[in-house]
């Protein structure tokens, strides 16, 4: 199996796709002319008074295609079933033929608008017939699937979001269900569906395709899910299904590792020009090996089962077909191996495909509803990549290594590596899926969310005793990006600064406009507070501060007035010390936790290094009191999520901090320049003191013309004066800057000395997203663990601990220009998967958030 790295290229692809629509020629004329006419007929009629009460709408849906497609099947029922709950529902469906379209599980009475001319070379002449029937309906309901992006048939594409924009025209209410976009979608149909009304609701299946759509459409866009999440495996089944379900759970109860596969054609020609014939003799070779390999009294891994699923009838050609492949495998099999082998009897439903996909331990997949159908109901499924779809289904669960390449498919043993590695891993990826599923099934809701009052966005009120400017901090980054993105997503996201450190109010009130609320705060701690936290300290040895120490009621009241005066969706309170505020917030709010870092017994690890005890440490207990306050506990790196989860029954998650990350590598500077960024908190003054007492004398030695330069905050608490030039030349204090990628640009490595601290060590991660070869302390790692013990030669940075092997470490990367540029690009693909996880988190906790208000995200797209 691969990796993403290609695809985790974001900002390259994003900025493309950027280009692609800004020099994209406008719609096609037909197109224009078609949604003109539908303009002029909509005045010329007058405006229809659509929408009101629910009973007895009239609902069209546009199939992504004709019927065969057990995914396209999929889509179409669940879309049956939501309608079937609505009171007096009238339902209609497009038909590309002349011929009546036949779709299981639809309603009595289902009514067929022929779009047979529209999509064919009539497609201006039939407009009028066309236009008269969507007056006949109130919504249209568009399943976009995967055809919208042009990667099939560029002008159909065209065509059916020409449709939705007409419909929109007419009056009815448009939904664009459930689609995604490729990495290289089709430019007109990408201008078409920027030109589409803002009324038109464009939900997204998966994460990559809604960050591709935000960055090129310039329209408000839904996160989704694939409607086939919603879908219900068959509760009964005919008696030849029963018997192969049967036969199932009997090669279980032998020891048996049962296997559900899906052969298709599809997914593998387009990368590698096999024939059909070729696929099916790669596939039945493959099979008979696995299944031989693990033959005698005791075989050295679990034995094999099959069960071959079609999950696509159409027949273009017909050898072609998942059931021609289905067949074609079956008849090359060794006769041995063929014990262990069924195939699905007869023609297969949606329903009773994800049956089967639910009692299988793992499935290998060609199409990917039939891993939608699998992963729905909790069994690992690993899926050949084509079109660039998997990438999104995959991101949905955070297991993007389950796309196999197709030339990975077809290569002898390719197929029996990747069953190898599916079914060693198949019970931690089973949790995985168990963990992330809920919120998918809840975005796939988001699909026919609509709000109340279309005009009001969610909205999410930020509580923080730390002030987002000057944003010369790592923690003040991290709370400011957090805005950034969720307002990105198309949130109103108000700000309430709790007084208790200056900031720049100036600055904050006109980036928060009238959404920033200064918080008056007084400090709760006096005298006698002191003298009996030391005298306790000093009994004890207890010196940390109660949970709510920090806490001023008087600051609790003013933020509850705040709320009263606003209906929030979130809540999102900064710092476990401030959490008492949750208490005051209503239940239909979801109550947001951001810890930035553990404060469990902060002050024992700082001690351990220079005695000294600074800021706010608590006990676990105390700090488990913060966590039951929230709905979600937000951690920001993952060691710390798994360590606060073992402490409260509140989910933990985490929302790691976003970076800027260079979409390619930056020259090599050859200077010599050694960096270390940061701020004046206690960790890093105690860090930097090390390198320059420590680690300095040792490098200098091997490294005379190396030159340490420090950045930010951190320059105020370090002997010397500042600027460059000073200590001989081999020390440079640059203050607080104001282009710090200049700064990352000029140096050969960056530096991360902190001996102690918690939370994640934000200046590690922002370094590799610039691209710079960085030297940390296993310190500074934390969280970031998954940089390093790459396979490949691929870390991402150097871990040393101690002041030698810190300073070796350092000359070796000033001294190897090739292990530079490795470190570089390595720091570059860390960044960016590191970024697209936090998005997929981020995206999870508002989804969870939406539901809950009975809202969508709807507003622009992240500049």
């Amino acid at each position: 199996m691969r990796g993403d790295d290609e695809r985790l290229r974001s900002a390259q692809v994003l900025a493309w796709m950027r280009e692609r629509v800004s020099s994209a020629t406008k719609r096609p004329w037909q197109s224009q002319v078609a949604t003109h006419f539908a303009r002029a007929a909509a005045l010329g009629r007058g405006a229809d008074a659509r929408g009101g009460s629910r009973i007895g709408r009239a609902t069209l849906i546009l199939p992504p295609s004709t019927p065969g497609s057990l995914g396209d099947e999929a889509m179409m029922a669940v879309c049956f079933e939501r309608l079937a709950e609505e009171q007096g529902a009238r339902v209609g469906v497009v038909d590309f033929t002349s011929a009546r379209a036949v779709w299981p599980g639809a309603p009595e009475g289902l009514a067929h608008v022929s779009a047979s001319g529209y999509f064919g070379a009539g497609h201006l002449r039939s407009l009028p017939r066309l236009v008269r029937a969507l007056r006949g309906y109130d919504r249209l309901w568009c399943l976009g699937a995967d055809v919208l992006d042009g990667h099939y048939a560029p002008a159909g594409s065209v065509r059916r979001i020409t449709l939705a924009h007409v419909a929109a025209e007419l009056g009815l209410e448009v939904t664009v269900l459930g689609f995604s976009v490729n990495a290289t979608p089709d430019a007109e149909a990408l201008a078409a569906l920027s030109e589409l009304p803002p009324s038109v609701r464009l939900c997204l299946r998966d994460p990559v395709s809604h960050a591709r759509s935000l960055a090129a459409l310039g329209r408000p866009v839904v996160q989704a899910a694939d409607l086939a999440f919603d879908l219900a495996p068959a509760a009964s089944a005919p008696a030849d299904v029963g018997e192969l379900l049967a036969w199932i759970h009997a090669r279980r109860d032998e020891g048996c590792v049962v296997v559900g596969l899906n052969a298709s054609h599809r997914s593998l020609i387009d990368a590698t020009g096999a024939s059909p014939a070729a696929v099916a003799e790669r596939y039945a070779s493959e099979l008979s090996a696995a299944l031989s390999a693990d033959t005698g009294d005791r075989p050295a891994r679990p034995r094999l089962a099959f069960v071959l699923v079609p999950h696509d009838y159409r027949d273009h050609p017909p050898e072609a077909s998942d059931a021609a492949m289905t067949a074609e495998i079956l008849a090359r099999l060794d006769p041995g191996a063929r014990a262990r082998v069924r195939a699905f009897p007869g023609r297969a439903t949606a329903a009773l495909a994800k049956r089967v996909a639910g009692a299988v331990d793992v499935v290998v997949s060609g199409r990917l509803h039939f891993a939608i159908a699998a992963l729905g109901e909790g069994t690992p499924a690993a899926t050949v990549s084509y079109q660039g779809k998997l990438d999104g289904l995959y991101a949905n669960f955070g297991l993007e290594g389950l796309a196999v390449a197709p030339e990975t498919a077809l290569a002898p043993g390719g197929l029996r590596a990747i069953l190898a590695d599916l079914v060693a891993r198949r019970v931690a990826l089973r949790t995985e899926i168990a963990a992330r599923l809920p919120s998918v099934r809840a975005r796939c809701a988001l699909n026919f969310e609509r709000c109340a009052h279309a005009d009001e966005r969610p909205t999410l009120l930020v509580v923080s005793p730390e002030p987002t400017h000057p944003t010369h901090k790592g923690n003040r980054a991290r709370i400011l990006d957090l805005c950034d993105r969720i307002e990105a997503r198309g949130w109103d996201v108000h700000f309430a600064c709790i007084d208790r450190i200056p900031g720049d109010q100036a600055a904050m009130g006109q980036r928060f406009d009238g959404r920033y609320h200064p918080v008056p705060y007084r400090s709760p701690v006096g005298v006698r507070d002191t003298l009996r936290r030391r005298l306790r300290g000093a009994v004890f040895g207890d010196h940390g501060y109660r949970i709510d120490d920090w806490y001023d009621p008087a600051a609790g009241d003013f933020v509850r007035e705040i709320s009263n005066e606003y209906d929030f969706d979130v809540v999102m309170i900064e710092y476990a010390h401030q959490s008492r505020m949750l208490e005051d917030f209503p239940s239909r709010a979801l109550k947001v936790l951001d810890t930035h870092d553990s404060l469990a017994d902060r002050f024992d690890r700082a001690a351990e290094v220079d005695g000294r005890r600074v800021g706010f440490s608590t006990s676990g207990v105390e700090e488990a009191r913060a966590f039951a306050r929230a709905d979600v506990v937000v951690a920001i790196q993952d060691r710390e999520r798994d360590e606060m989860a073992t402490r409260t029954q509140t989910p933990v998650v985490t929302i790691g901090h976003r970076v800027r990350v260079r979409p390619t590598p930056r020259p090599d500077p050859c200077g010599g320049r050694v960096l270390f960024v940061g701020s004046a908190n206690h960790a890093n003054v105690a860090g930097a003191r090390f390198l320059l007492e420590q680690v300095a004398p040792r490098l200098w030695e091997i490294e005379p013309g190396a030159t340490l330069v420090f950045a930010g905050p951190i320059c105020g608490a370090l002997p010397g004066s500042s600027g460059a030039g000073a200590d001989g030349g081999r020390v440079e204090r640059l203050g607080i800057v104001d282009d710090l990628a200049a700064v990352y640009e000029a140096a050969d490595v960056a530096v991360v000395p902190v001996l102690f601290g918690t939370g994640l060590k934000i200046k590690t991660i922002e370094a590799l997203g610039f691209g710079v070869p960085t030297v940390t302390t296993s310190v500074g790692a934390e969280g970031l663990e998954a940089g390093v013990g790459r396979a490949g030669d691929d870390d991402a940075f150097v871990v040393a601990d101690g002041a030698a092997r810190f300073a070796d470490a350092v000359s070796a990367v000033l001294q190897d220009g090739a292990l530079r540029a490795r470190l570089a690009a390595a720091a570059l693909r860390f960044a960016a998967e590191w970024n697209a996880e936090s998005e997929r988190a981020l995206d999870d906790l508002l989804a969870r958030a939406l539901v809950r208000a009975g809202r969508h995200p709807s507003g622009p797209p992240s500049p």
